[in-house]
């Protein structure tokens, strides 16, 4: 099995690799938020110069350092997600239902992490699409607190934690963000533009359908590293069957885990079954811990969904960045 620090790198080009691993070497000496970001970079396949989002928030990786072990530190260290991928339906079903927030009317159908989507082609976050950024952060967050505020936790769980969180808040489902799709390409909407290139101009047709196969994509392989951390912790009841069947054909490799569910997919017929949900169909993930969560799903109690199935895979979007 792969190292979890390393699969949680995933959107992470060569650069902000090296950048995280010389960082980390710094924040094990000092716990420092400057040691745990990394500067904004501008890669080959971007527009602008975009960091690296932290799946377990910085003040808490600063603040909680001296209550988390050196291997455990590392695997939340290392929970890193593209910016560019991070993107969300606003008013979504998971804020409105599952965690009974009123976020209000926002001004854009899609919004994303800063600054992942513009309004504008430009540097730094001039003209950047944030909407429920902060709401979402900060759900993030506490999610990932009530697990490590759980004395028994496994070491792992505070990276599972901040991964699962990141892709249930800030990542829609491709079907809840397609619902988006005729306000974001009207005539006369508010032009939107990704961070890659590839993608092009969101408020169009094709830049849209490619955005939002991008992040599917990205999505569907996050949870399959959540999956695999799920089960190195011992947290199997958490684990949805078609994710345990993917990893045990590819011997615990992600990439070849994702082609099998995409061959699944392909098929009509098939005993793989795929989640259809038009939005995320997992429970909230502050209330307790993993560890209890995991415990309440083996002593026979409504199996806390922390993780929802898989959901049919096309073909890679054409220009896929990563």
């Amino acid at each position: 099995m792969p190292h979890h620090y390393k699969t949680g790198m995933y959107t992470m080009d060569s650069a902000r690799r090296t950048s995280l691993r010389v960082n980390f070497k710094r924040y094990r000496q000092k716990p420092l938020s400057s040691n745990i970001r990394i500067k904004a970079l501008t890669g080959a396949r971007e527009r602008w110069g975009v960091s690296a989002d932290e799946n377990v928030r910085t003040k808490i990786l600063r603040t909680q350092f001296g209550s988390m072990g050196k291997r455990e530190a590392r695997a939340a260290y290392y929970q890193r997600s593209h910016q560019g991928v991070l993107v969300w339906r606003t008013g979504s079903r998971v804020l409105r239902k599952t965690y009974q927030q009123d976020p209000g009317k926002a001004t854009h159908p899609i919004a994303a992490h800063t600054p992942g989507l513009k309004t504008q082609v430009t540097g730094g976050t001039k003209g950047a699409i944030t909407a429920e950024h902060g709401t979402r952060d900060n759900l993030r967050a506490a999610a990932v607190m009530k697990t490590l505020a759980d004395p028994k936790r496994h070491r792992l769980d505070v990276a599972a934690m901040g991964k699962l969180a990141t892709v249930q808040l800030l990542m829609s489902p491709q079907e809840e963000l397609k619902r988006a799709r005729t306000s974001v390409t009207a005539p006369n909407a508010t032009p939107v533009h990704s961070v890659f290139p590839g993608v092009g101009k969101v408020s169009r047709t094709k830049g849209f359908d490619r955005l939002t196969g991008t992040v599917h994509e990205v999505r569907e392989r996050e949870k399959l590293v959540a999956a695999s951390t799920l089960l190195a912790a011992g947290r199997s009841s958490l684990v949805p069957p078609q994710h345990k069947r993917s990893l045990d054909r590819s011997g615990g490799d992600i990439d070849e885990a994702l082609e099998y569910q995409r061959r699944k997919s392909a098929k009509s017929s098939t005993s793989f079954s795929f989640n259809e949900k038009r939005y995320s169909a997992t429970d909230r993930l502050d209330r307790t811990s993993l560890r209890r969560m995991d415990r309440g799903a083996r002593h026979g109690a409504d199996r806390s969904r922390a993780l929802s199935p898989p959901r049919r895979l096309p073909d890679r979007p054409k220009k896929y960045p990563f």
